[in-house]
């Protein structure tokens, strides 16, 4: 996917973040030390429920997220196409 294309991903998934109600996510970055992947703008949103995570994860083709529970522990959260 080009760099354009990815911009314009990330675009929509803000606007459709904040058309679900999920007013606070803080802008970020993925990137690879080791530069073999281009680096990439990420979300960090809060309040998601694992459901809505799942299908975001869908609906913009992703492998995976990080998800936080109530909790605050992190993990590695799979997309439900891989589990």
């Amino acid at each position: 996917m080009s760099a354009a294309e990815n911009e314009t991903r990330q675009r929509v998934l803000i606007k459709h973040i904040g058309g679900l109600g999920l007013l606070h996510a803080l802008k970020g970055a993925c990137f690879d030390p080791t530069h073999e992947w281009e680096t990439e703008a990420s979300l960090f949103v809060l309040n998601v429920t694992r459901d809505t995570a799942n299908a975001l994860m869908r609906a913009f083709e992703q492998n995976a997220i990080v998800h936080v529970d109530d909790r605050g522990l992190p993990r590695l959260l799979p997309s439900p196409d891989y589990r």
